[in-house]
């Protein structure tokens, strides 16, 4: 009969914990990493279409949605960029194009509130905000990808 001490179960039971944990630990999948995907979406089509629909549309209230959804639009066509251009960069780099990019959202803040200061309280306000918002977004998304060297262009 094979008798265990106490001390020998405690061993071989860490040992078997260590062993199962190790498994489990090699199954597990890799983390997730977007960039692996090779997914690159394109929202130029959507920018396009809605710049067609806001030059035809003679209404106020339809202009303000209008303006405001190729805003969002734009403005995350901008992150989306702006992560490239960033991860593009050499780590030391990066501190620098992050307060660059900062300021530069203070500044577009500024702007559109010059914007829409005027018209305040007035439906053409926020068109006018949303205008200065779409003009300069486009404007740094011009910057960001000719650093990039990026073929597309806003029009």
């Amino acid at each position: 009969m094979v008798y265990m001490t106490l001390q020998q179960f405690g061993i071989r039971s860490f040992l078997m914990i260590g062993m199962v944990w190790g498994c489990m630990a090699c199954s597990r999948e890799r983390p997730a990493d977007p960039t692996t995907l090779d997914w690159h979406p394109d929202l130029d089509q959507p920018i396009r279409q809605l710049e067609e629909v806001l030059a035809a549309t003679q209404q106020q209230q339809p202009m303000n949605y209008t303006s405001a959804n190729l805003a969002f639009v734009l403005d995350a066509k901008l992150y989306l960029l702006f992560e490239r251009y960033i991860g593009s960069l050499p780590a030391d780099q990066r501190a620098l194009a992050m307060d660059e990019q900062r300021l530069w959202l203070q500044q577009r803040i500024q702007a559109v509130d010059k914007a829409y200061a005027p018209y305040e309280g007035g439906t053409f306000a926020s068109y006018a905000a949303n205008e200065a918002f779409i003009d300069f977004t486009k404007q740094r998304i011009a910057v960001l990808e000719r650093r990039l060297g990026s073929a597309t262009t806003m029009p």
